[in-house]
Formats: structure tokens, C-alpha cells, sequence
């Protein structure tokens, strides 16, 4: 969890220097990228231990899946291409929807807003 807050906050950051202030860092993207290691092989040991089979059975793992390669695919192609081409917008929106879809998944752990998380993610979802 302390991982994706850390994320988030580069994301912040990376979003409002790039579309905000119109100055571009390409070193975000290696951040970005650092970042993502961490939750991808907590999800390759969940997909060793649960099996191809169950693991792709539940829907919420293909969401993270689609976040992860999206991080991943977003942090290459701003880096290459810079973050105004289409390609590098439609990455950035795919990635910010699943992140805050992660974030309320993250937010279920505490109990005091488990039951507003649960309600919000039955309405949006």
C-alpha cells in the first residue's frame, strides 16, 4: 500500500509538471518504472501460487494486470515519443482510471471506510 500512495504521488507530480506546467522531466518515467517493480512480482507470485487458471478467473486481477503493463507502457512510451502524442494521453487516462480503482481497493483495509469503498466501487463498477 505504501508503494501505490508513493506512486500516486509521483503520478501527481509527473501530471502537474507535464500538462500543468508544460515543462517536461523525462526522468519521471524511470521513477514510474522503479515503482512498478514492486507490485509486479507481488502479483507474479500471486499468479505462481494461484495458478494461470484462478488467478485470471477473478476480474479484479485483470484490472491490476492492465495497470501494471499500462504503467509500463506509459513510462516507454513518454519517454520515447513525449507525453503529448495520443498514444502517450490515452496510456496516461487507462493508467490514472486503474490507479484510483487500486487506490479504493487499498482504502477497503481500513475498516472506518471499507463500507464507503465497497459502496462507491459497487455504484462505479
Amino acid at each position: 500500500m505504501f508503494v501505490h500512495c508513493f506512486y500516486i504521488g509521483i503520478l501527481f507530480l509527473y501530471v502537474h509538471e507535464t500538462y500543468i506546467n508544460a515543462k517536461v522531466n523525462p526522468y519521471y518515467s524511470f521513477v514510474i518504472l522503479g515503482l512498478v517493480t514492486v507490485p509486479l512480482i507481488y502479483e507474479g507470485i500471486q499468479l505462481y501460487h494461484a495458478g494461470f487458471a484462478d488467478y485470471f478467473g477473478d476480474f479484479g486481477n485483470w484490472l491490476d494486470v492492465m495497470f501494471l503493463w499500462g504503467s509500463i507502457a506509459m513510462a516507454i512510451f513518454h519517454y520515447l515519443q513525449g507525453p503529448y502524442t495520443y498514444i502517450s494521453k490515452v496510456m496516461m487516462y487507462i493508467v490514472l482510471l486503474s490507479a484510483i480503482r487500486r487506490t479504493f481497493n487499498f482504502l477497503r483495509i481500513f475498516s472506518f471506510l471499507s463500507h464507503i469503498v465497497t459502496m462507491l466501487s459497487t455504484v462505479i463498477f
